[in-house]
């Protein structure tokens, strides 16, 4: 029999991602009626669902009902694919991760319970039928996840701060001595759809009228051809006012922005890289949307070595 497949899926607020996929994290439930396209659709116990797309309005918490769950069979589904895994029947290894300040016992065996660990899971994606055997559900800090292999390999420098900007929270982690710092951690309510609904909120005040997203989403990474001037010029003073934003409540937390090395990553990271370099002069930027999920695969691998040995 195939060993497990180890598969690392990180669920955020504004994209699900995988070591190889990522899409919007976004669920429509069709109820038993079946959608006319096929592309991303997924029937579990009964219901068709699609995922991707425009963004939904984000949930206080997704794990209330079956969202994040639907995300993550989906993105499991994605990347069997992606590996060209064609068997119906795979046991599998979830690797997944919570919030630094929400890693704790209690919320790492909810997730365990509710990403049906030790389960038999039937479902159908893009109109191919899949068993998986969910054997274990491992569940990681993110951002350290995603620095873990640099910081062992010493590519990053021995004191810096690791912020990992994400969908709708900051969450900032202390590295000394190349060992992240667990209780020097912190989180803020403060993302890149923030900086989205801000641009449309001053669109608003300034045109009456609003934008699509991925408009903004264009214009935030360098693309001003997807808006007038007088639109892109708002976002991206908006985005400017979010990177600074950004500094001053760290800096208000006591970490010095100035002396630090301030380690990016998430799926802000590249707008500090645009937008920031003056206001973060000792900044480095890890833009790959992937790193946490690629993290949460090597550690399950530790774990699953150690646990052989």
């Amino acid at each position: 029999m195939r060993e497990p497949v180890i598969i690392g899926v990180d669920v955020g607020n504004g994209y699900t991602k995988t070591v190889s996929t990522s899409f919007v994290s976004s669920v429509r439930d069709f109820g038993e009626t079946k959608p006319a396209i096929d592309d991303r659709c997924i029937k579990y116990e009964g219901h068709y669902y699609t995922v991707g797309g425009e963004r939904t309005k984000t949930k206080t918490d997704n794990k209330e009902d079956k969202t994040d769950l639907i995300l993550a069979l989906a993105a499991i589904a994605e990347e069997l694919k992606a590996r060209g895994i064609r068997e119906n029947t795979v046991h599998i290894i979830l690797s997944e991760g919570l919030p630094i300040e929400r890693c704790i016992a209690e919320n790492k065996e909810f997730d365990k319970q509710y990403y049906l660990k030790g389960q038999r899971v039937d479902f159908e994606y893009e109109n191919i039928k899949r068993t998986i055997y969910i054997d274990d559900v491992i569940v990681n800090p993110q951002a350290a996840s995603g620095v873990i292999d640099l910081l062992s390999k010493k590519r990053l420098p021995k004191r810096c701060l690791i912020v990992d900007i994400g969908s709708w929270t900051t969450d900032v982690l202390s590295i000394e001595n190349y060992k992240p710092q667990g209780s020097n951690t912190r989180s803020f309510l403060m993302g890149v759809i923030n900086c989205m609904l801000a641009c449309n909120e001053e669109i608003r005040r300034r045109e009456g009228k609003e934008v699509l997203e991925s408009q903004i989403q264009d214009v935030m990474m360098g693309d001003r051809t997807q808006l007038p001037p007088k639109y892109a010029d708002i976002v991206e003073e908006q985005t400017r006012k979010f990177v600074k934003e950004i500094a001053d409540t760290l800096n208000e937390n006591k970490y010095n922005t100035d002396t630090l090395y301030v380690v990016f990553m998430g799926g802000g990271a590249s707008l500090v890289e645009r937008y920031g370099k003056d206001i973060f002069p000792m900044a480095k930027f890890l833009t790959d949307i992937h790193a946490n999920a690629i993290g949460y695969e090597q550690m399950a691998r530790v774990i699953s070595n150690r646990r052989e040995g």
